[in-house]
């Protein structure tokens, strides 16, 4: 569903933005587990997955139920999930739990999704949040990820499968919501051009 970029809406400091700062913090502790590669701090790893995906979670409920959603938490919190993803995968290839290609895939597709996003805020100032594909997508790689961390084996494997037809299945869905858009969002200068021949009839 697309929102509404409003320019005059600033609210940086709220509670579901705090959430999501809190997910890159969880990047130091994650990546000191993982440079030890011993089974027992790749639990911990692992532990710390999780609770920062919990506060991925709560982030969108909190900014519903406090009514604190903002355009900064609209672009933050989608970044702050790629960004997470990306640099605990690239761990985990440097590693050699995880192929290379997978985490090309992966870059490759959210460079896209962030290309078509940057187009609709700056062209159109509007934010079109994850779809259901997307939320399975983004599900995916985190069970890929925990499962390479606890070295799942074939888990992880059959998991990296799933997990690359629903890259390509999600690239697909946000082309065809991304062209949907395009197409039927105005853009500021014709909705400013409405109103101004709006204004002269009356």
């Amino acid at each position: 569903m697309p929102y509404l970029f409003d320019p005059k809406e600033s609210r940086v400091l709220t509670v579901p933005n705090v959430l999501t700062v809190l997910r890159f913090i969880f990047l130091v502790p994650i990546y000191l587990c993982l440079r030890q590669n011993a089974p027992r701090t790749d639990f911990i790893a692992a532990g710390l997955m999780v609770a920062a995906a919990a506060s991925d979670f709560f982030d969108g409920i909190l900014a519903r139920h406090l009514r604190q959603t903002s355009n900064v938490g609209r672009i933050l919190d989608p970044l702050a999930d790629k960004v997470c993803a990306i640099f605990v995968l690239a761990m985990l290839v440097g590693l050699g739990r995880v192929s290379r290609w997978y985490l090309a895939a992966v870059v490759a597709r959210d460079l896209l999704i962030l290309a078509a996003g940057a187009y609709l805020i700056l062209g159109k100032r509007f934010v079109s949040e994850s779809n259901l594909v997307g939320k399975m997508t983004a599900a995916s790689v985190v069970l890929v990820i925990l499962a390479s961390t606890l070295r799942l084996g074939m888990v992880a494997t059959l998991l990296v499968c799933l997990s690359s037809l629903l890259l390509l299945a999600s690239v697909v869905s946000y082309g065809l919501v991304f062209a949907r858009l395009v197409r039927s969002v105005p853009s500021p200068e014709k909705v400013a051009s409405a109103r101004a021949i709006e204004g002269e009839r009356l």
